[in-house]
């Protein structure tokens, strides 16, 4: 017979998921060989499935995102953890910018990336107003011309990263989100 406990959902409470998730991305052998190449820190991934939410992270993720190691880019660390982004925000515009951080398995496995969203949202005054250039080796290359093509190549990712800062849209007529829209302290 099924049992039901009175345990706080999972769902319900982002820092009980976030140490469920953790718990069970253990280190050592994964069960049923559900791991996709070597996962940072050893561990398995949750939900290696091709329709997973938020993929594995690639076995490369915590060296490309060690600003003080050898193999540290911040441009490849941006692009390893652009599909972990959904992860970071509780964004409201379900359509527009839409969340992840409460359904998604795979998110813990990219706390690698923490470097790459700080920056992100570095900011002079609200976004998307960032603070990009830095003078150290790990952030060549890192700068606003990249960001802004990246952005353009990829306009899903700029929704995500712009799109989340807000409960609503700012002007409904037109369902976007435009640089504008940053300067208006009543949106924030």
């Amino acid at each position: 017979a099924p049992t039901i406990s009175n345990a706080p959902s999972p769902a319900a409470n982002p820092d009980i998921m976030m140490a469920d998730t953790l718990a069970r991305a253990h280190t050592g052998p994964c069960q049923g060989g559900a791991i996709k190449g070597p996962i940072p820190g050893g561990m398995c991934c949750l939900d290696p499935s091709d329709d997973a939410e938020v993929p594995c992270p690639p076995y490369y993720l915590q060296p490309v995102c060690d600003k003080y190691g050898p193999l540290g880019s911040a441009i490849r660390c941006y692009e390893a953890c652009k599909p972990s982004f959904c992860c970071i925000h509780d964004s409201a515009l379900a359509g527009y910018s839409p969340t992840c951080a409460h359904t998604a398995e795979n998110c813990a496995m990219y706390s690698a990336c923490y470097v790459i969203w700080w920056k992100l949202h570095d900011t002079i005054g609200p976004a998307p107003f960032e603070r990009l250039e830095q003078d150290e080796e790990f952030w060549v290359g890192f700068d606003e011309a990249f960001l802004t093509n990246d952005l353009q190549r990829d306009p899903d990712f700029s929704k995500q990263l712009y799109g989340h800062h807000f409960k609503s849209f700012p002007d409904p007529s037109r369902n976007t989100i435009e640089r504008v829209d940053f300067l208006d302290e009543d949106n924030w």
